[in-house]
C-alpha cells in the first residue's frame, strides 16, 4: 500500500458506530479503574483487618511465608509469590492501557500506539490470572483464601479490551506517513 493513497476499498470499517465506541470504553475503564481499588485476594485465616492482599510492596513485606499457618511453608511462599507477580504484572498493563486505549475511540489507528494497547491488554489480561493461579497455589498450600471482588469486575473488562484490540487491528494505518503521503512528498 505504500506509494499510494488510500481509497474506499482499503478502508477497514470500525466494530461498532462512534458513539457506542465511546460508551463501551467509558464502561471497560471505570471497571478497570474500581478493580484498582478493591480488594483482590484475602487470606480468611489473618485477622479481618490484615485479610486483604492489596497489590503493593509493602503488604509483601507483611505478608510472609511464616504468618500463615499451615504446613507446608514452601508453597505458602510460592503462592504470595505467584500472587503478587501477578498483581504487580496487573498494574502494569493497567497503565499501559490507560496511556494507550484512548485509540480505541478513533476509525484509525496508530500501529505504535495499538502496540502499546495490544501488550498493555495482554499484560493485563495474564496479570489477572496470573493472581488467581497465585491464589490456586495458596489453597494447595492449605491456606484458605477467596477471590475478592476486583477479578469479577475486572476480567471481564480486560478480556473485552483484549478482544476489542485484536479486533482493531484491521483499522492500523498502514503506511509508513499515515494515511495521505501525498502531503510529506
Amino acid at each position: 500500500m505504500r506509494g499510494r493513497e488510500r481509497t474506499a476499498d482499503d478502508e477497514a470499517t470500525p466494530l461498532l458506530p462512534r458513539k457506542a465506541r465511546g460508551i463501551l470504553l467509558g464502561v471497560i475503564g471505570l471497571m478497570l479503574a474500581v478493580s484498582f481499588f478493591l480488594p483482590n485476594v484475602a487470606i480468611l485465616s489473618r485477622p479481618p483487618s490484615y485479610r486483604w492482599l492489596p497489590g503493593t510492596a509493602v503488604s509483601f513485606l507483611e505478608v510472609t511465608s511464616r504468618s500463615v499457618p499451615t504446613a507446608d511453608p514452601d508453597t505458602v511462599g510460592l503462592g504470595f509469590t505467584v500472587t503478587f507477580l501477578g498483581l504487580g504484572v496487573w498494574q502494569l498493563g493497567l497503565l499501559m492501557v490507560v496511556l494507550s486505549a484512548w485509540i480505541l475511540a478513533s476509525a484509525e489507528v496508530n500501529r505504535w500506539l495499538w502496540v502499546f494497547l495490544l501488550i498493555g491488554s495482554i499484560f493485563l489480561t495474564f496479570g489477572i490470572s496470573t493472581t488467581v493461579l497465585g491464589k490456586v497455589a495458596l489453597d494447595a498450600a492449605r491456606a484458605p483464601t477467596t477471590i475478592g471482588i476486583a477479578f469479577w469486575v475486572a476480567f471481564p473488562a480486560a478480556l473485552a479490551l483484549l478482544i476489542w484490540t485484536l479486533h482493531a487491528h484491521s483499522m492500523v494505518d498502514r503506511t509508513i506517513y499515515g494515511v495521505r503521503p501525498d502531503l510529506i512528498t
